[in-house]
């Protein structure tokens, strides 16, 4: 089985926090990072050995051997980037939040539907080692019985 090949858009704190979860997960590799800045895509690729670090998103996105692209861009840019990937049939995957207003998140849901190309929302926060720890010892009963949350 092959790996599915991941760019990540994004080079700033949420891009890392994504690649730390990645870290953990099998049969991916990211082999490109997008950044509006060419020193901080650079730089990203550098600390993350990721091959190819880039600075034009629409050729980014015209390539044919990516599986899955991850927005982890500032939030202003969720929508554009969302609707380009989906015109280009795209499989994309977007950190939170979706979308800054209940029509954006519609719109970036109907533009994903259209295109037919898988589109998810990624939420890492639920497999953090302390959530995961969290979860076990409430599990095990370490607080007593859970009443209510």
């Amino acid at each position: 089985m092959n790996d599915v090949r991941i760019a990540m858009l994004g080079s700033g704190f949420v891009a890392g926090f994504y690649m730390q979860g990645l870290a953990n997960v099998r049969g991916q590799r990211v082999v490109a990072n997008y950044s509006r800045n060419a020193a901080r895509a650079r730089a990203f690729a550098k600390t993350w050995s990721i091959p190819e670090p880039a600075t034009d998103l629409g050729e980014l996105v015209r390539r044919q051997d990516i599986d899955l692209y991850v927005i982890a861009l500032p939030n202003e840019v969720h929508l554009p980037v969302s609707l380009q990937l989906s015109r280009a049939r795209r499989n994309q995957v977007c950190t939170k939040p979706l979308g800054r207003t209940r029509a954006e998140a519609k719109a970036m849901l109907a533009a994903a539907r259209k295109s037919g190309a898988m589109h998810g929302y990624a939420e890492t926060e639920v497999f953090a080692p302390c959530v995961v720890k969290a979860h076990q010892v409430v599990a095990e009963g370490g607080i007593g019985k859970v009443l209510w949350v």
